[in-house]
């Protein structure tokens, strides 16, 4: 083995703790089936040192490959590709056992400085914070296979800041994807309590899993189902707003997907008719 790959461009660091094994941990990153209940639409190829495999974002139409640099099982992996024009892309995992929990440290370099990056660096770094603590729910409630993944998402012009009231309080949240809410905090916070009577009558009660200047992550208490509530840029394409819905297991008696899709869409077109995008 060579030495070890360096950092280089802006770095993003995430760490958090999850009551889980540190080899359950491991394979939700390193197995292709273990990825896919938490992060991408699919994977092809376990993470193993110097393999190819690649993560597949169907909702986005993009089929990456990764380079698996290292990988030392239960324990480190490197990964990452090269990018035109930019620093090499690397990711590192760590996962450490400790007294009854795993925690989890990322390292993800490979930004470039100056402030007309800062919104792709901020959005990955937003994008991180939501992806942790999807895992995290996902090991700790044991939530079974399969994944259902749905997302909705429509092009808008706004500031960041524009979208927190309506995020995190329960007047924004009336005005476009709740018929009622009451909150534990407002606005919403991390650990808070979060009860919504939804626009197609569904009664939604969970908990902030995650909270970003640009996104929000509820996780529903019976350890089954996450709303991810976005705004992020995808580059040339402009800015977005979208709803991002995972669940587990079967579908139950309460809805089916083809109804979540319908209720999800109808609620971005809501909100986006706020920030009309050829405004």
């Amino acid at each position: 083995m060579g030495p070890r790959r360096e950092h280089q461009g802006r770095t993003i660091r995430k760490e958090v703790r999850i009551a889980a094994d540190p080899e359950q941990v491991w394979n939700a990153w390193a197995r292709a089936d273990g990825i896919a209940r938490w992060f991408v639409d699919r994977a092809v190829g376990d993470m193993e040192a110097g393999a190819t495999v690649r993560w597949i974002f169907e909702s986005f139409g993009y089929d990456l490959p990764v380079e698996v640099y290292e990988a030392e099982p239960g324990r480190y992996l490197a990964f990452g590709g090269e990018v035109p024009g930019k620093p090499p892309a690397l990711q590192e995992i760590v996962v450490t056992g400790e007294e009854g929990v795993t925690r989890l440290r990322l390292a993800n370099s490979g930004f470039l400085d100056g402030e007309e990056w800062d919104d792709e660096y901020e959005g990955v770094d937003s994008g991180w914070e939501m992806a942790l603590a999807t895992l995290r729910y996902v090991l700790e409630n044991r939530c079974p296979e399969p994944r259902r993944h749905r997302i909705a998402m429509r092009p808008a012009r706004y500031e960041y800041a524009d979208l927190q009231p309506l995020f995190g309080t329960a007047e924004g949240l009336r005005a476009w994807l709740a018929e009622d809410a009451e909150l534990g905090a407002e606005p919403l916070e991390v650990g808070a309590a979060c009860a919504l009577r939804l626009a197609d009558g569904t009664a939604w009660r969970g908990t902030v899993l995650a909270r970003s200047p640009r996104e929000l992550l509820l996780g529903r208490d019976d350890g089954r189902e996450t709303l991810g509530l976005k705004c992020f840029s995808m580059g040339p394409r402009g800015r977005f707003v979208g709803l991002d819905w995972n669940a587990w297991g079967p579908a139950g008696d309460e809805r089916d997907d083809d109804a979540v899709e319908a209720w999800l869409q109808a609620a971005v077109e809501r909100l986006a008719a706020r920030f009309p995008a050829d405004g």
